[in-house]
């Protein structure tokens, strides 16, 4: 049976009670793997959630939420503010499902409803910051995203001045302890192709291990597409993308402003063992707003596409928009912890990673959420 035939084994219809806690209103979008709706709580029907749904009985290979719930649960632990709420998970008789905080619109889908498909500077300042701000928050929780791009990154439904990153299906634990340390994975001697040809770094391409500097490169080709409104191997093949990734690059920067063409270089330089400086890159983003006197109340080019928002209880953190912006001299908006020494390396006996360190969270997982289920999540702030 193909893909799409065992999605259609998916049977969740407008009013499907799931877990008898969800009532489905409507789908909101669709994948190879799963679908994705939006639901209300049963006992509080003003309360909107997101429900992703994936088929049961696909090849590991494919199975991206247990991943996603993993990943999500360890940025709830630390309060992650750019990360979703989780509210529950389970198994139902074909398909897994997790319920998630319900997002806004993608900056992919805001960004091709703006003139000339580009984001204004004041726009792309306040992505920058935030966008780095998420990197450095499941960095330091001990992962790489490996699929950064403007469709993985959403706008606050009650709060759309707030961006999400979302996706963690494909990401790679990093990190792992050992003797009471927190120490970082060596990097495997050959990798599968990991990421979306077009915001991929060459390292992608190359099929090596993936980097934390590796993710901040695909938030760079993100702003610059934002910036310019293409990139110059759009719609090209894999082959072609890569060469082109190396051909045009002096060409791309060259037509960005500075602090984006310093940024990446200075991640260009860096390599998997080197844990980015992530206050660096961020002031560069706070530098530009303050040449630019920007200052609350600050015009986002979303502000008149998305919808007003409807009260949501308990969703996001309530944050004023002129907290986003902060001097130069500030390393973060809230309090992230630096985990990691500025460069890490490891011993010739550690070149062969242990088995261990490779294996997905166990498929228990949705039976552990369905016995301790979070369904009122965690408050911010």
């Amino acid at each position: 049976m193909g893909y799409n035939e065992k999605l259609r084994e998916i049977k969740i219809g407008i009013t499907s009670v799931i877990a008898t806690k969800w009532i489905v209103t409507r789908k909101i979008g669709e994948g190879a793997f799963g679908m994705v709706f939006e639901c209300l709580s049963v006992t509080k029907p003003s309360i909107k959630r997101a429900l992703k749904a994936e088929m049961i009985g696909i090849d590991s290979a494919h199975e991206s939420l247990k991943m996603e719930i993993y990943v999500m649960r360890k940025l709830m632990s630390v309060n992650a503010a750019h990360s979703v709420q989780l509210f529950g998970a389970g198994m139902e008789k074909n398909f897994n499902y997790v319920v998630m905080t319900l997002l806004g619109l993608s900056l992919s889908d805001i960004r091709k409803r703006l003139p000339g498909e580009k984001f204004s500077m004041e726009s792309l300042i306040v992505i920058g910051i935030q966008s780095t701000d998420s990197l450095k928050e499941l960095h330091c929780a001990g992962f790489v995203h490996r699929d950064i791009k403007p469709s993985n990154y959403t706008v606050g439904k009650e709060q759309t001045d707030w961006i999400y990153l979302i996706d963690f299906g494909i990401c790679r634990e990093i990190m792992y302890t050992e003797d009471l340390q927190t120490k970082l994975k060596c990097p495997r001697r050959s990798c599968q192709f990991r990421g979306t040809t077009r915001y991929c770094s060459i390292n992608a391409h190359k099929k090596k291990e993936l980097g934390r500097h590796d993710d901040l490169i695909s938030m760079m080709y993100m702003l610059i597409e934002g910036h310019t409104g293409t990139l110059p191997w759009k719609h090209k093949d894999r082959v072609m993308t890569e060469k082109l990734k190396s051909e045009k690059e002096e060409e791309m920067l060259a037509a960005v402003p500075k602090p984006f063409s310093r940024v990446f270089e200075y991640l260009r330089a860096l390599s998997y063992f080197i844990s980015p400086d992530y206050k660096r890159i961020r002031n560069e983003f706070v530098a530009m707003a303050a040449e630019r006197k920007m200052g609350p109340p600050y015009k986002l080019d979303w502000d008149e596409i998305v919808a007003s928002p409807q009260n949501v209880e308990g969703t996001v953190k309530t944050l004023n928009r002129d907290q986003l912006l902060i001097p130069p001299d500030i390393s973060t908006l809230y309090d992230i912890p630096d985990e990691f020494p500025n460069e890490e390396s490891c011993s010739d006996s550690d070149r062969t990673i242990n088995s261990e360190q490779e294996k997905r969270p166990a498929p228990s997982i949705y039976e552990d959420m369905t016995q301790t289920d979070v369904s009122e999540g965690r408050k911010r702030g």
